[in-house]
């Protein structure tokens, strides 16, 4: 997980050491035994996978924006209470408890809910304390855009072709499976 799509502001020194081990802060110093020698997985944004891996390493899964954000609220709104403490003064999550609507309108959750995809794979300065505004999102679709162009592989989890793009990128053949279907 990295947290360099939200601001230093939002109380990362207060989150439990235990989650506090999983996230890649921007400021964190990498030594080269760090980069490339590892599988790296997590939900992780470009500036942080280009400080981990060569960007033609990579490859991304994306889901369907509308499951995405239903995913993504879903998973925070069933975070058991004791690992919602653990976050300590970043509690934005919370928003999810209160349901979709709250979760998607509330101004601070807007790093998590307005198009977390564009906000991860942009490499811009995108102001995590509120929703991107109108004249944003073509700036910030082109960045993301010109990102995924920079990875070894992008595909989609709805996608026929999906199980396929992995295994040509990985090297491997076999026969596609279809698991977590949306439509």
């Amino acid at each position: 997980w990295s947290s360099d799509v939200c601001s230093s502001d939002l109380a990362w020194d207060t989150v439990a050491d235990r989650l506090a081990a999983l996230i890649l802060h921007p400021d964190q110093t990498l030594t080269d035994d760090d980069r490339s020698k590892r599988a790296v997985a997590g939900h992780l944004s470009f500036r942080s996978i280009r400080r981990l891996i060569d960007a033609s390493d990579v490859f991304t899964v994306l889901r369907e924006p509308r499951s995405r954000i239903l995913s993504h609220q879903l998973f925070w709104s069933v975070l058991p209470e004791f690992v919602a403490d653990e976050y300590g003064e970043y509690q934005v999550h919370r928003t999810a408890f209160d349901g979709l609507k709250r979760f998607l309108t509330d101004p601070t959750a807007a790093h998590q809910a307005d198009n977390l995809h564009v906000r991860m794979l942009a490499d811009l300065d995108i102001d995590p304390t509120r929703p991107l505004a109108p004249s944003e999102h073509a700036d910030a679709a082109a960045a993301a855009l010109d990102t995924l162009g920079q990875l070894g592989c992008t595909t989609v989890v709805e996608a026929p072709t999906f199980w396929r793009d992995i295994a040509t990128f990985i090297g491997l053949g076999g026969d596609e499976v279809r698991e977590n279907v949306d439509r």
